[in-house]
């Protein structure tokens, strides 16, 4: 056999598309995302050829402090087991070589035992285990009054202010769309400017809101502090004005408070916890 590692183009997008359908049940999106995607010229988009064959598909992203996420790794079921993934990952440390890259994460579920040991294998370490909760609108028959909370957006200095001296009684990382983005300043300062961080003033409570990408479909609270049930109520008449689906959190699996708040607000922990998986260079 012949493999053949590349950026993907334009034109792959179809195979790209099957391989993703036949690698992962439900979790669809790459066609969403296709032009971050496709367009990324600072990450990659990446495909496995296999004796001309699109086998396996890859993404190498860089997040606000120019660490790197690994992400949207699939492998049709036909070739796995093919060093498939052992090939997008030393095209990934190819690209963090060049660059100058010295963080790289990714994710997995607790139980994918495949994913965990190929990341292991090349020198990543688990770092953290999340759970997620979500609170779908279709199914959410309490009606909350529409009022004015007192939430405005934060600037980059306010941002840092606030996050810097609240987010460390978070855990190790704010999550939106499955992508787990350390906690540091140029994290703080990119939400904000993306109009991602909102405060109380006179309730003190702060929060960080908003998607990644595919904002149509959910929101995500990436982190909050203050009263839980004013800021879920706030984050519940977000998601109400700007019609998407659902509402979902991913924190710390150890963050005993935070899970009695969701599922008092009444969010629905998700099946299966998550791991987090990260290489330093040394």
């Amino acid at each position: 056999m012949e493999y053949r590692v590349r950026r993907a183009q334009w034109s792959d997008l179809e195979r790209a598309c099957e391989v993703e359908a036949a690698a992962v049940r439900g979790l669809y999106y790459l066609r969403a995302v296709a032009d971050e995607f496709f367009n990324d010229q600072v990450g990659e988009l990446g495909v496995v050829e296999v004796d001309g064959v699109i086998a396996g598909i890859g993404k190498y992203t860089h997040l606000y402090d120019g660490g790197v996420w690994l992400e949207t790794l699939r492998v049709d079921p036909i070739y796995q087991g093919r060093g498939i993934g052992k090939a997008f990952y030393r095209r990934f440390f190819e690209l963090a070589d060049l660059q100058g890259v010295n963080r790289m994460g990714m994710y997995t579920g607790l139980n994918n035992l495949v994913s965990k040991g190929l990341a292991l294998k090349f020198g990543f370490e688990v770092s953290a285990t999340y759970r997620g909760a979500n609170l779908l609108l279709a199914q959410h028959s309490e009606e909350l009054p529409f009022v004015d909370h007192g939430f405005k957006l934060l600037d980059e200095e306010q941002a840092l202010l606030l996050l810097n001296k609240k987010s460390p009684c978070w855990g190790q990382h704010f999550v939106m769309n499955r992508t787990f983005y350390p906690l540091n300043e140029e994290l703080f300062k990119g939400l904000a400017r993306e109009e991602k961080v909102y405060y109380d003033e006179q309730g003190d409570n702060l929060l960080v809101l908003g998607a990644r990408f595919m904002p149509e479909t959910a929101l995500h609270i990436a982190f909050y502090a203050g009263d839980y049930r004013k800021i879920f109520n706030f984050a519940y008449q977000e998601a109400v004005q700007r019609q998407v689906e659902k509402i979902t959190i991913v924190f710390s699996a150890d963050h005993q408070k935070v899970r009695e708040e969701v599922l008092a607000a009444g969010y629905t922990l998700e099946p299966s916890d998550l791991i987090v998986c990260e290489w330093f260079r040394k």
